[in-house]
């Protein structure tokens, strides 16, 4: 019996959401507290202010050095 690459990848598929379902109760880890509970630009959630600021800038202050407004913004969705 032979399978084809669509089978394959159903079945890789389901083995990766098997194994990920566990992820799905778990908390914030480390740094995500500060990123993103602790950090204003995100609770406030504007697009403007999120494509101008840097990644550390709402829970950090001045901080410039990250540049990451879909992260932020993907942020803003788990709030």
């Amino acid at each position: 019996m032979k399978t084809g690459p669509l089978a394959a990848a159903c079945v890789l598929a389901a083995a990766v959401f098997v194994t990920h379902l566990p992820l799905l109760g778990a908390g914030y880890v480390q740094d995500d507290h500060v990123a993103i509970e602790g950090n204003a630009i995100v609770e406030a959630g504007s697009l403007s202010r999120i494509l101008s600021a840097s990644y550390w800038e709402g829970a950090l202050g001045g901080d410039r050095t990250l540049y990451r407004p879909v992260t932020v913004a993907s942020d803003r969705s788990l709030l």
